[in-house]
């Protein structure tokens, strides 16, 4: 499984995103799980897919609010 955290900056110290956006934004983080179906080669083309769809969408949430937006890969 693969995925990533968004954090930001809040008092000169990184924060999960949600806790200082709102939890509104608690589903900006992210995590992909092989499907039983799915090649190796499948997989890693999805998985890419689905980090860059969050990323750019947390990137515009942050743009929006005037915040870093801060992205943590967890593999």
């Amino acid at each position: 499984m693969v995925g990533g955290d968004i954090l930001t900056v809040d008092s000169k110290k990184l924060m999960y995103a949600y806790h200082v956006w709102g939890s509104e934004y608690h589903c900006l983080n992210w995590c992909c799980e092989k499907l039983d179906k799915e090649t190796p080669d499948e997989y890693v083309t999805r998985s890419y897919d689905v980090a860059k769809d969050a990323i750019r969408q947390a990137d515009d949430v942050a743009k929006r609010i005037k915040m870093e937006c801060v992205i943590v890969l967890v593999i």
